[in-house]
C-alpha cells in the first residue's frame, strides 16, 4: 500500500509553465524540469551539473520519449539540444547529496528505467541503442532501486507517467470493474481510471463513420490507425486496438468506439448493464 507523501514544488523565477525543481521531502532525489524554450538559461542551475538521469518529451502528442545518463547533465542536454529535434521538455533527476550518484549509479538506473518504460508501453521510447545492467553490489543496487520508485513518482506527478500502466494487473482486475461500449459490429471493453478511460486491447470500433460526428472524433480515429494502435484484422476486418489505450474522457472513448458523437457515462456499461454515470454516483 503507497504510504502519504510530501512533495515541494519550487519555481524559481514564479512561472507556473517555466523551469520546476521538485522533491520529496524527505528523500534525496531532486528532479528539474525545463521547457525547451528555457533552455538557453539553463546553465545557470548548479543541480544539472551533476550526475543523473533524464528524459527528454516530446513528438505530436508529447508520447514520445528519450532516456539518458550522464555525469554532467547540462552538457548533455546541451548536446541534445543542438542534435535533436523532436522534444521539448526536459526533466532531469540528481541526488541532492554531493557525490550520491557515481557513473555505475546512473547508468544502471538507465537500464532499468528503459526495461520499465518499455514494458509500460506509455511513450514511444525513441533511445536507438539498448543498455546493458552495470554490475554493482547487490547493496547499492538496492538503493537505487529504491531512488528509481522516489523518481517514477516525481515523474508522475509533473504529468508524465512513463512508468504507469494503463490498466492494473490482469490478474488483480475485478470483473465488475470492466466496462463495455457496443454498437452494432464494435465491441470494447475498458476501465475507468483516475486518467481516464483505459480501452482494453483487443477491442473493436465500428467500421464506419457518421457524418454528423465530430471533426475531433474522425482525427482521432485516424491518428490511432496512423499510429498502428487500431489495426485491421483479416479474420473480420474490423480494426482493432492492439494496445491498452486511455481516452480522457468516456464520451471521446465512446465516440471513436461508435463512430459517431457519444456520451461516454450513458454508453459504457458493466456487466450488469449498470451505466458508468450510475455507478460513479453510487
Amino acid at each position: 500500500m503507497a504510504t502519504a507523501k510530501t512533495i515541494q514544488i519550487f519555481l524559481p523565477d514564479g512561472n507556473p509553465v517555466g523551469v520546476k525543481k521538485i522533491e520529496i521531502t524527505s528523500r534525496t532525489i531532486k528532479g528539474i524540469y525545463i521547457p525547451r524554450a528555457k533552455f538557453e538559461s539553463a546553465d545557470s542551475i548548479p543541480e544539472l551539473k551533476k550526475p543523473g538521469v533524464y528524459f527528454l518529451i516530446g513528438g505530436e502528442d508529447n508520447e514520445e520519449c528519450y532516456i539518458g545518463e550522464s555525469e554532467n547533465c547540462y552538457d548533455r542536454l546541451k548536446h541534445h539540444n543542438n542534435k535533436k529535434d523532436f522534444w521539448n521538455k526536459a526533466i532531469i533527476f540528481v541526488s541532492k547529496v554531493d557525490d550520491g550518484f557515481m557513473k555505475s549509479h546512473v547508468k544502471y538506473l538507465e537500464h532499468i528505467m528503459i526495461k520499465m518504460a518499455t514494458e509500460c508501453d506509455r511513450y514511444t521510447i525513441v533511445n536507438s541503442n539498448t543498455t546493458k545492467e552495470s554490475v554493482i553490489p547487490e547493496t547499492i543496487k538496492t538503493d537505487i532501486d529504491d531512488y528509481f520508485n522516489d523518481i517514477r513518482l516525481l515523474l508522475s506527478t509533473l504529468g508524465f507517467s512513463v512508468f504507469e500502466k494503463a490498466v492494473k494487473d490482469s490478474n488483480s482486475t475485478n470483473s465488475s470493474d470492466i466496462l463495455y461500449c457496443k454498437c452494432k459490429n464494435a465491441l470494447a471493453s475498458g476501465e475507468y481510471t483516475e486518467e481516464g478511460l483505459v480501452v482494453l486491447k483487443g477491442s473493436t470500433i465500428t467500421d464506419y463513420i457518421t457524418e454528423s460526428a465530430h471533426d475531433f472524433i474522425k482525427k482521432t480515429r485516424d491518428k490511432l490507425i496512423q499510429k498502428e494502435i487500431l489495426k485491421k484484422e483479416k479474420n473480420d476486418n474490423l480494426y482493432h486496438f492492439t494496445k491498452d489505450y486511455i481516452f480522457s474522457s468516456p464520451s471521446t472513448a465512446a465516440g471513436v468506439i461508435r463512430g459517431s458523437n457519444s456520451n461516454g457515462w450513458i454508453e459504457w456499461k458493466n456487466k450488469d448493464g449498470k451505466k458508468l454515470k450510475e455507478i460513479i454516483s453510487k
